[in-house]
């Protein structure tokens, strides 16, 4: 897919912190990632959060320490 920069529009949200915990295993690997996102000053307001990913399997999302039920998101793609 090409991205041309008259295309770009700022991000909703600016990340100011982030970690990763990975464990490999021989069967599975297991990413555990901790965002500290911001909302955008220079970007609409109001822009849902999107997280890109390929060839994974998402098995919880957390806000503010509090575990989100499946309803509480949608996983799919962008369109």
């Amino acid at each position: 897919m090409t991205k041309y920069r008259h295309d770009y529009t700022p991000p909703a949200f600016l990340v100011r912190a982030a970690s990763l915990d990975i464990s490999i295993h021989d069967a599975v690997t297991t990413v555990k990632t901790r965002l500290d996102l911001v909302p955008n000053p220079d970007a609409a307001s109001g822009q849902p959060l999107w997280l890109d990913g390929r060839d994974i399997t998402l098995t919880s999302v957390s806000l503010d320490g509090r575990l989100l039920a499946p309803d509480d998101y949608k996983v799919g793609a962008r369109g």
